[in-house]
């Protein structure tokens, strides 16, 4: 039997409706792995599921924005419910667009050093003195491979890269590269469409987020509640945009335009992530068919003696 499935894929390629309709056939709960819903107050811009159908999702609105949670907190807290709900009688479904998150929730986390306070200190003066590039580019040298995979923007990883190299001498890519094995038995689901729909389908839904309230949304956080637009939540697209628009730094039209990129390159990356991936179904809403989809995925979960 299966202790659970896995939803994923790009942004905007259509998740949430499927998975709102799958878990109401399979009486499941969901387990969202998306690493910017853990946020509290960051509604529009990370498109979390509506008011009313929040019952059934998990591990959203868990932490302030001005909080760090990362994928180790992750694993611990999505591992506490999925007890928790197989302890209640309850299927249990996988959800979000953050494979990083899945992968480790599948295999574990390596067995790399923690935080070092004393590296941490030299790697925040190296950015107040030469800037967050030096420490890209400096990454970049020492572990190309995961400079490919860190935006140049994602201060925190790129830190935490040069951290765990600096700790035990090894690259987090090494680190990376041992045997893994699975913790769980599932069924990973990667849906995709053809591209030009998908961008499409991205630029349609930053329109209407920006039509939904999320220039409100950030002026709210940023007047009312006390933050400064710099806090560790703000990094989600979206929220950078609309504070630099709202400092008068850029235009609201290129404040659009830059969502609408930032978040295509975002879909790009996931599709990068999700190629590495192994033992998953790829199933594209454009060529297959929502129905079809879904029946195969019922079928798919019967062949598997069912979820648990």
């Amino acid at each position: 039997m299966l202790d659970f499935i896995i939803i994923s894929g790009p942004t905007a390629v259509g998740k949430t409706k499927f998975v709102n309709d799958l878990s109401s056939k399979l009486n499941a709960e969901i387990i969202s792995a998306d690493s910017q819903a853990v946020y509290k107050y960051l509604d529009i811009g990370t498109a979390k599921p509506k008011k009313s159908q929040r019952d059934k999702y998990h591990l959203i609105n868990l932490v302030e924005p001005d909080e760090i949670y990362d994928v180790s907190n992750f694993i611990e807290d999505a591992d506490k419910k999925i007890t928790e709900l197989k302890n209640r009688g309850k299927k249990v479904i996988i959800c979000g667009g953050t494979p990083m998150y899945i992968n480790k929730l599948i295999y574990g986390l390596d067995d790399m050093p923690g935080r070092n306070p004393e590296i941490r200190r030299k790697l925040d003066k190296a950015v107040e003195k030469n800037g967050r590039e030096h420490l890209y580019n400096k990454l970049q040298k020492i572990d190309p491979k995961s400079a490919e995979k860190i935006h140049p923007n994602d201060l925190y990883r790129v830190k935490r890269a040069l951290e765990i190299y600096y700790v035990s001498g090894k690259t987090r890519t090494q680190w990376h590269s041992k045997e893994k094995k699975s913790r769980y038995n599932y069924l990973y689901y990667i849906f995709s469409r053809n591209r030009e729909n998908l961008y499409n389908r991205i630029n349609k839904r930053v329109e209407k987020m920006i039509e939904k309230g999320l220039i409100n949304e950030v002026e709210d956080l940023v007047k009312n509640k006390g933050f400064n637009g710099n806090e560790k939540g703000f990094k989600a697209i979206g929220y950078e945009e609309v504070v630099d628009f709202l400092e008068n730094k850029i235009s609201r039209q290129e404040m659009i335009r830059l969502i609408k990129r930032n978040t295509r390159h975002f879909a790009k990356r996931q599709l990068i992530w999700y190629r590495k991936e192994e033992d998953t179904i790829e199933l594209n809403l454009d060529t297959e068919g929502y129905n079809e989809i879904f029946s195969k995925i019922l079928t798919d979960i019967k062949e598997k003696g069912g979820l648990k």
